[in-house]
């Protein structure tokens, strides 16, 4: 029991991290949808009711981080962060081309291999901050979710 209680802050602290991660970078998709949506808060509002988005970074994304973790584990020094970036970009591209492959799907692959940069972006960035950590892990999110049940 001792060794449970000993290391679940370390747990606590590496899901903040994958949930600032994730929390920034859907902040800065639905940043980016009100952008091109020409700051149209009635399209928004059904962007951030649409739970495809939430599905994809929070379970995806953070299922993946965990992977490419785990799997750049004994690495050190350049090489582990330039082999993430590699294995993030590439799970980003591959999550939308796995069942088949035209040229929207490789369109949706670029832009899931620049979220998942965000994404990774997001998670380094968060262990640079207390407060970026806590913004972007839970307030952002928890806006977003309150905007999409009350809207």
């Amino acid at each position: 029991m001792i060794l449970i209680k000993k290391d679940m802050p370390r747990f606590v602290l590496y899901l903040l991290l994958k949930l600032a991660g994730a929390g920034f970078c859907l902040t800065l998709l639905y940043a980016f949808i009100l952008q091109v949506s020409g700051f149209s808060l009635n399209i928004w509002l059904v962007e951030v009711k649409e739970w495809t988005y939430w599905r994809l970074i929070y379970g995806c994304g953070i299922a993946s981080s965990v992977v490419i973790d785990l799997l750049t584990f004994k690495m050190k020094g350049l090489l582990r962060f330039l082999v993430k970036i590699l294995l993030y970009v590439t799970a980003g591209f591959i999550i939308f081309n796995l069942k088949e492959i035209n040229a929207i799907t490789i369109m949706a692959g670029i832009a899931g291999s620049i979220f998942a940069l965000i994404f990774y972006f997001g998670t380094y960035a968060s262990r640079q901050s207390r407060l970026y950590k806590y913004v972007f892990a839970i307030a952002f999110p928890l806006l977003l979710l309150l905007l999409g049940i009350i809207a």
